[in-house]
């Protein structure tokens, strides 16, 4: 097997391994990138966290905005966007 394909395998045997997060949960910008730099593969300087979960916490708010805007199921997606 190639390295490549071997890698690959791994990556995905330690995924399958690794729990998921609970969207029920409130977010914990925090836990969040503790959880997904390993299963990226990046390495995380510690001076950056406070700066990466600040912004999460922005990136979070803005979701929450959209997920809570009031839309009717009879609305469909538009099929196109056009400048």
């Amino acid at each position: 097997m190639s390295p490549a394909k071997d890698q690959s395998r791994q990556r995905t045997e330690d995924n399958a391994r690794t729990p998921m997060l609970d969207p029920s949960a409130t977010f914990d910008p925090e836990a969040f990138a503790a959880a997904v730099t390993p299963l990226l593969g990046l390495p995380l300087d510690p001076r950056w966290m406070d700066s990466i979960t600040a912004n999460l916490r922005v990136l979070a708010k803005a979701a929450e905005l959209v997920s809570d805007f009031p839309l009717a199921d009879e609305v469909e997606a538009a099929p196109s966007f056009e400048a």
